[in-house]
């Protein structure tokens, strides 16, 4: 199953079975079909960031934040790029990128999450409504080993800076993770 679920509540909205032989990137469209997404935005996997999604969410007046993962290899490393070589001077920064991190103790271990966001990539990308791209960094401590893990994360959003602060959109980027220990988890044990 596909599910639409709010991140705030874990509500299941609608779901739709996956088809034999087929996966969730043709039965996502059908979940979103028709469906007024005014003021709402879509997070979904890396597996269904696809452009001809992007195109029928912002078709449908919404807004996504997408992972990208190597399965979009040039909307990988063109994001990479940006964040590992930034272009910009340093006077056009405080325009060109946003960051913040978060702080969280928790499953014996302290997190933290570092968010940046750039609008620098959205005039060049070939991507249907991009309006910023994000690296997402989380360093993980466990608090008895003290064993250190760090994992980087790539995301893009149709959100412009000006309608998302980086701060919601870590929250939207936590927020996703709803459907999988709040519905998936639920349903598989």
């Amino acid at each position: 199953l596909v599910s639409l679920v709010r991140h705030d509540n874990a509500m299941v909205l609608a779901q739709v079975k996956v088809d034999d032989k087929s996966n969730e990137i043709t039965a996502a469209p059908r979940l979103l079909k028709d469906r007024d997404l005014q003021n709402v935005v879509i997070t979904m996997d890396a597996l269904l960031t696809q452009r001809d999604l992007a195109q029928q969410i912002v078709d449908q007046r919404g807004h996504y934040l997408l992972i990208v993962k190597e399965n979009q290899g040039n909307l990988y490393r063109a994001i990479a790029l940006l964040f590992d070589k930034p272009p910009w001077l340093k006077h056009e920064r405080a325009k060109m990128y946003h960051r913040c991190q978060t702080f969280n103790k928790g499953h014996g271990r302290l997190e933290t999450r570092t968010l940046e966001s750039s609008p620098a990539l959205s005039k060049y990308l070939d991507w249907p409504g991009v309006g910023q791209v994000l690296r997402r960094r989380c360093k993980r401590v466990n608090r008895k080993t003290g064993e250190v893990s760090i994992e980087t994360t790539y995301g893009i959003t149709s959100l412009r800076p000006e309608q998302a602060l980086v701060m919601q959109l870590e929250a939207l980027w936590r927020g996703h993770w709803t459907i999988e220990n709040r519905v998936h988890r639920v349903r598989d044990v």
